[in-house]
């Protein structure tokens, strides 16, 4: 049959007919009722099981604001669309100092979360750091010639921050000895030149 799912924070969740080829997310939302209290727009997630899609990334308050645009996709059999409980939480977790889950602050940027958790430890890979939003959508730095900026957490979203491979490290007390035999070697050649240079 053709129908699709809606579950979670609305006030009739269930399973809906698709009554048109061109059935919308904004027509489902409006078949399921009013969104609770607790309910989170921001963070619903629409999975399609046709071709294996998985997860298809979505912005469901755009497609509300904005009926008929690029985010209210058209539905397809098999699409289910959840709708999360609101959590005011951020999850700090990786290479920091002390993991922990931070409550969201409005206005609050990346630095501030980072900054709760300890900061960055001395094996963290802070290029690689992802943002994971309530929606599922994951995102790392952006970078423009020597400008670059972190992505700001939403309410539900997990930062984590990747450890530096151990095979990677450079070994440094092994690099500054071998420096320290080439310079010398370098050295007693060159006085050894020197001296040749000088002897009548």
């Amino acid at each position: 049959p053709r129908s699709v799912t809606i579950t979670g924070e609305v006030s009739v969740p269930g399973r809906y007919t698709l009554l048109t080829k061109n059935d919308r997310v904004t027509d489902l939302i409006a078949r399921a009722g009013i969104l609770l209290e607790n309910g989170y727009l921001p963070g619903a997630q629409l999975y399609r099981t046709e071709n294996g899609l998985g997860r298809i990334d979505l912005d469901l308050p755009e497609a509300v604001d904005n009926p008929l645009g690029n985010e209210d996709v058209l539905l397809r059999p098999g699409d289910s669309l959840h709708v999360p409980v609101y959590s005011p939480t951020v999850v700090v977790r990786g290479a920091v100092n002390s993991p922990v889950t931070v409550l969201y602050r409005e206005g609050q940027e990346f630095d501030y979360y980072i900054a709760a958790a300890g900061g960055f430890r001395a094996d963290a890979e802070e290029g690689r750091t992802s943002v994971r939003f309530a929606n599922g959508l994951t995102r790392t730095r952006s970078k423009f010639l020597f400008w670059s900026s972190y992505p700001t957490p939403d309410a539900g979203g997990q930062i984590t921050v990747p450890a530096k491979d151990p095979a990677d490290r450079i070994d440094k007390v092994a690099l500054t000895t071998g420096l320290v035999s080439i310079l010398g070697s370098l050295a007693t050649i060159f006085v050894i030149i020197v001296s040749n240079s000088s002897t009548p």
